[in-house]
């Protein structure tokens, strides 16, 4: 078995694979399970049905975009091509929401069910890793491939909260450096706060 899994990571190819995957479904859950319901009540007011209305729109887009995604290999003949085109494309949409501060709903709507359509090229990156390995290690083979998928679904999401967090213990800190009447060794007190934290975050 042990053999198997080295012939497996041995592979030439491999890792490129495994850090798309890492992202690919990642990025997607990220805005369907996270962000995407409280950007609608925050910034569009929508009531509970509403929001669901959405998400259930953007799983359904996925869902679709998977079966989209499963001839374009034999179409435009190259999956890199495929997992490419999906990745700009994503890359723009997401780049769209965050220059624009404010959308009309219809855009924004719009805008997060492109992500989830558009995000859905990770069974592509799987065929991709299946062909690289001969039919005795295909087990093998799609379940290391998944396991990046696995990875990247806890990281992808945690990520941003971790990364919001500190910068504002990081925009605090600096209220307190700048603030005529701050406390003498306010700024230290800060720095340590600040250093526990990430020292609690790292051992998590």
């Amino acid at each position: 078995m042990f053999r198997g899994l080295w012939e497996v990571w041995r592979t030439p190819g491999l890792l490129p694979l495994l850090s798309m995957h890492f992202f690919a479904y990642a990025t997607m859950l990220t805005v369907l399970g996270v962000w995407a319901g409280p950007y609608l009540y925050d910034v569009h007011k929508l009531d509970s049905m509403q929001r669901g209305n959405v998400l259930f729109a953007m799983a359904l887009a996925q869902t679709l975009g998977i079966l989209a995604y499963g001839p374009m290999d034999r179409v435009l003949r190259s999956r890199k091509k495929v997992v490419l085109i999906g990745t700009y494309v994503s890359a723009l949409v997401l780049l769209t929401m965050a220059l624009i501060a404010r959308p009309a709903l219809p855009l924004a709507v719009g805008l997060l069910v492109a992500i989830c359509f558009f995000c859905a090229f990770g069974t592509v990156i799987v065929a991709q890793g299946r062909s690289l390995f001969p039919d005795r290690l295909g087990g093998r083979a799609v379940t290391t491939v998944n396991m990046a998928q696995c990875l990247g679904l806890p990281y992808c999401p945690l990520s941003p909260a971790t990364s919001s967090r500190l910068w504002r213990e990081r925009s605090r800190l600096s209220l307190d450096v700048r603030h005529p009447g701050g406390r003498p060794g306010a700024r230290l007190d800060r720095l340590l706060a600040l250093a526990r934290q990430r020292v609690d975050l790292i051992r998590v």
